[in-house]
């Protein structure tokens, strides 16, 4: 929503510039004690499931996968889709936000899951979901930021162990690398 520094962002026109001068719109917030929290929605990014395909999740017929609503999501077994993301909250992090809130750090839920092809796929979700964050927060650390991450509520339920495996939403082993 900012003109961020990141090449993926630019080159496939996912910028918004809906706030024009982020610098003075996190001195506010800092001169009011407020904390600044980046949310950056890491698989659910249509546009650029759209933009290039190489990056999204496939359908069985090798087209891109979508959900009910026609909303498609990258594939959270790419590590280029890792590299962006850890890209814009760096970028976040070096404006001044003091977190950052993974937001969709999940494998899609609404649509014909078994219809979804994960290119690259090299373990389970879980794992997939875990790793991502763990790739993330030595680089956030860095940056003097605190890093977390959304889950659905059904995942801290023991009886969901199925809800939570097909999102790929482990709380015990994403709470190794969120604060």
């Amino acid at each position: 929503v900012y003109d961020a520094d990141v090449a993926l962002a630019k080159q496939e026109g996912l910028i918004e510039k809906r706030i024009k001068d982020i610098d003075a719109l996190i001195a506010k917030l800092e001169e009011h004690d407020i904390t600044p929290i980046a949310r950056v929605v890491c698989f659910k990014d249509d546009v650029l499931a759209k933009k290039r395909p190489d990056l999204a999740v496939m359908h069985t017929s090798g087209e891109i996968w979508e959900d009910f609503k026609g909303l498609s999501f990258t594939n959270p077994y790419n590590h280029e889709i890792w590299e962006y993301l850890v890209q814009v909250a760096e970028d976040a992090a070096r404006h001044g936000f003091r977190e950052i809130q993974f937001d969709y750090v999940r494998f899609p839920s609404d649509g014909k899951i078994s219809e979804a092809v994960y290119p690259g796929q090299n373990s389970s979700k879980e794992d997939a979901v875990a790793a991502f964050l763990a790739y993330a927060r030595p680089r956030l650390e860095k940056l003097g930021v605190w890093v977390s991450a959304d889950v659905f509520g059904i995942t801290v339920n023991p009886n969901n162990a199925k809800d939570s495996a097909t999102i790929g939403q482990n709380v015990e082993k994403i709470s190794r690398n969120v604060d």
